[in-house]
């Protein structure tokens, strides 16, 4: 398990990232779905970054942030997006998709190891 402090509006929080779908930007700010409830941080997306990657997660945009563990679908003749278990869809940087897809098989890699 590997957990993360964050900033809220209402004070600290403890968040489980095996829990965290995604994190989303909202201007300065930022917002992360997990798979119950949504928590508006105080964090930036690239402070969020710095703290996710590392844990099977990947910035897809200047938007969002991914939990690879949760990627449903993507097309791969057309990796422009990609599903997420929650069915959102959500655009990939051109210049991202071949490490996006090396990123996948090494987490999917994990899986099967466990």
């Amino acid at each position: 398990m590997y957990y993360i402090n964050i900033l809220t509006p209402e004070g600290k929080e403890k968040i489980d990232c095996n829990q965290l779908l995604y994190a989303e930007s909202n201007f300065k700010f930022s917002r992360l779905i997990l798979m119950n409830n949504t928590i508006n941080t105080l964090s930036s997306l690239q402070e969020l970054e710095s703290k996710l990657i590392s844990q099977g997660f990947f910035r897809l945009n200047n938007n969002y942030i991914v939990n690879l563990k949760y990627v449903q679908l993507i097309f791969p003749s057309n990796s422009s997006k990609l599903i997420m278990e929650n069915g959102m869809a959500i655009s990939v940087d051109y210049s991202k998709r071949e490490d996006l897809f090396h990123c996948l098989r090494k987490v999917y890699e994990l899986h099967e190891l466990v």
